[in-house]
């Protein structure tokens, strides 16, 4: 999920195994490629393009989308003018391992990608424990790091160019090639840093402010935020089947799977179980106001 930013005030995501655009303020939907209900491999233009599990969406530039297209081991570009899908990097249906030139390599299982601030490159997560660049200045793929446990998602620190990721149980930074695992349990336990534990599954990590991140614990079915103030985490929602609307403290969600930050508003958009929701804020914080 990210903003339109061809379409002002629309916001992109993946529905099913299609990407589409919304309005916010009327709700009205447009299919940019794919079909939410059909799976395969075809590049052509809006309803015609298959796509095969996308995951992940992000701005090329202010006319072009790239989409991570899981089960087709390839990343896809599309025109947001004439919805025209091309092969990005990747040889679409050929799953493998084999970096280089972007249209030669072979990628697996791509999943969550984020651009670099400097918009010089795009890392993304393969083959499901390692760290992947697309590198813009040379139209190459190289790997930057691989770790010993599944990754879910990529995001940079919004001051800095530091890479933070998700990963089974965990949170943490990359920084010159090395890890710094942040927290790491299997659970739902909030509080200091040395106590917390999560669920598996960590689908969107999001900063708030360079000192906040709101994470997606999908398989606790709840959110958590990370304060880095105070060095504490704390849940937002409760666990439930039925997804409920209220305070932070009264609402119901169940498996949240991603976030959007609209700073400007002081909203984020959440989605869970196929509804979307927007979290109100002025400070959220797990320490004192």
């Amino acid at each position: 999920m990210c903003q339109d930013l061809f379409l002002q005030g629309n916001i992109l995501l993946i529905d099913g195994s299609s990407v589409v655009t919304i309005n916010r303020l009327s709700g009205v939907t447009v299919l940019i490629g794919g079909s939410a209900n059909h799976t395969g491999y075809v590049e052509g233009t809006g309803s015609d393009i298959r796509f095969y599990s996308p995951t992940s969406i992000l701005h090329l530039n202010r006319t072009h989308i790239l989409v991570i297209d899981q089960s087709n081991h390839c990343i896809r570009i599309i025109s947001l003018i004439t919805k025209i899908s091309f092969p990005f990097a990747g040889l679409c249906q050929r799953s493998g391992d084999d970096n280089g030139p972007f249209l030669s390599s072979k990628l697996g299982n791509p999943r969550a990608a984020v651009m670099q601030p400097d918009q010089s490159s795009v890392w993304f997560t393969d083959n499901l424990r390692k760290i992947k660049q697309l590198d813009f200045s040379n139209a190459t793929i190289v790997t930057y790091a691989e770790l010993s446990f599944e990754i879910y998602d990529l995001t940079f620190h919004p001051d800095s160019s530091i890479l933070y990721l998700s990963f089974t149980n965990g949170l943490g930074y990359m920084a010159d090639g090395n890890l710094t695992i942040l927290m790491s349990g299997d659970g739902h336990i909030d509080g200091r840093f040395e106590l917390v534990s999560f669920g598996q599954q960590l689908p969107s990590i999001e900063f708030i402010t360079p000192k906040l991140i709101l994470v997606a614990d999908y398989s606790n079915n709840v959110y958590r935020i990370i304060d880095f103030t105070y060095n504490t985490t704390s849940t937002i929602c409760l666990a439930s089947p039925q997804i409920r609307t209220g305070s932070v403290d009264d609402c119901r969600l169940s498996e949240p799977t991603g976030s959007l930050l609209l700073a400007q508003e002081k909203k984020i958009l959440v989605t869970s179980h196929g509804f979307m929701g927007t979290i109100f804020y002025r400070y959220v914080s797990t320490g004192k106001r």
